[in-house]
């Protein structure tokens, strides 16, 4: 009944959008995906541009070759899926975890003989059967991943910023400062993931590693659904990126997601990325946008807070399924 390859291109790249554009259509914000996560993913993925086969998304379609579903990995232990409304339960997503339990015995690298896979369970009891008779376990230490909405009909101004300007990034000669202020903000958290030695802050990064993360951000610059006036940044009166968030539009369905939202560890606490949010929020309402969302990892407890301040609401927690596989 259905067929499936490998992603192509930039075709597939058109079907994956059309597929989580109908999603949010049918099911609005009770959707684990938006189109921006589609355009960070293949963006920032990997060094390849989008218009390059990429063997870690696989796109399924069916006797008619119209789009049915896509999966894809986002690195070796970790994937999701995504199911056309009319395709649910008929069999496609058992296909989906078989792909995806492929690539990663393919591609996973054993630790004391194991490895683990692990995806979501989203809002879908069929889904979560299926995961559960194929050997997943639903990870009890968090209730979800935490999906946050919100409205734009009424957003609250902003505090000036004494010694900072928001502003959007000018051009791709500031990919390397963009690109750097994210993985400063990533890389040196804020709070403990499970396992996490308190107090890790990352090492400086050398030049093949800056050089890197410059292509791979000029790659998200240069995507379709990329605005430049949607990627804004703080910046101190020295010209120092100090905070970041990017927006995308759905302009189809109205909505606007906020990927990524990060600020410097020396620059938090300011009030910066709630600035740079709320800009971020004006920005889509003049674009046509009716509501935003964003989310974040469970254990992120500062971004949960920084996320209700700005005026969001929590609309779902996707739970989470891990299969241990022996080497």
């Amino acid at each position: 009944m259905y067929h499936s390859h490998e992603y192509a291109g930039l075709d597939d790249m058109a079907s994956l959008l059309g597929l989580v554009s109908e999603r949010w259509r049918r099911d609005g914000p009770r959707n684990r995906f938006h189109i921006g996560d589609v355009y960070w993913f293949l963006g920032l993925g990997r060094e390849e541009t989008p218009d390059q086969p990429h063997p870690q998304i696989r796109l399924w379609t069916d006797a008619n070759g119209s789009p049915a579903g896509f999966a894809w990995l986002d690195g070796p232990e970790s994937g999701d899926i995504v199911v056309h409304p009319d395709h649910r339960h008929r069999g496609i997503e058992e296909e989906m975890i078989e792909w995806l339990e492929e690539r990663h015995r393919q591609d996973a690298v054993p630790h004391e003989g194991k490895t683990s896979l692990e995806t979501g369970g989203y809002l879908d009891p069929s889904w979560q059967r299926l995961l559960e008779e194929r050997g997943f376990v639903r990870d009890d230490r968090v209730e979800g991943v935490p999906h946050f909405w919100r409205s734009l009909d009424a957003i609250k101004p902003s505090a000036p910023l004494n010694g900072f300007v928001i502003r959007s990034v000018a051009g791709e000669h500031e990919a390397a400062k963009r690109a750097m202020v994210q993985r400063e903000a990533f890389a040196n958290l804020d709070f403990q993931m499970p396992g996490q030695v308190e107090g890790h802050r990352s090492t400086a990064p050398d030049k093949a590693e800056i050089d890197r993360r410059t292509r791979v951000y000029k790659n998200v610059m240069r995507l379709s659904g990329y605005r430049m006036d949607l990627d804004l940044v703080v910046v101190t009166d020295g010209g120092e990126f100090a905070a970041c968030c990017t927006c995308w539009l759905d302009s189809e369905n109205r909505v606007g997601e906020f990927e990524p939202v990060g600020c410097h560890p020396d620059f938090r606490r300011r009030g910066l990325t709630r600035a740079v949010m709320y800009e971020g929020l004006r920005r889509l309402k003049a674009l046509g946008a009716e509501s935003a969302v964003v989310e974040t990892n469970p254990f992120n407890l500062p971004a949960i807070r920084l996320y209700e301040s700005c005026g969001f609401t929590l609309v779902f927690s996707a739970p989470l399924y891990r299969k241990t596989f022996t080497r």
